[in-house]
């Protein structure tokens, strides 16, 4: 399954134009960071960090930390990383009528 997975991110990287989305808990994307498929292929300057915690992390390279980057912030908030240039964002979050609830109108 490993040596699958490394082959289908090597064929996109061929093509030139690929994006995956990673989501896992940070000491699990910490383990993963040792597979020669993450060394090669994810580029950690970039990431979306969602919550606290930004700055206590090492999974994505940031090039500087600014005073909010250390407070405390809910999980509807976050970082968005590009060439380890964060950014501060506001999450969206669906409703819930979207999660499969029961609609009723007055």
């Amino acid at each position: 399954m490993k040596k699958n997975f490394g082959t289908l991110l090597t064929a996109a990287k061929e093509m030139k134009k690929y994006h995956f989305i990673f989501i896992d808990t940070p000491d699990d994307m910490k383990k993963l960071s040792f597979e020669t498929w993450y060394r090669e292929h994810i580029a950690t300057d970039n990431g979306l960090w969602i919550g606290s915690g930004i700055t206590n992390q090492l999974l994505i390279r940031v090039n500087r930390t600014t005073k909010d980057m250390k407070e405390e912030i809910t999980s509807s908030f976050g970082f968005y990383v590009k060439k380890g240039v964060p950014k501060f964002i506001k999450l969206l979050e669906a409703d819930d009528q979207s999660k499969g609830g029961t609609h009723h109108e007055e």
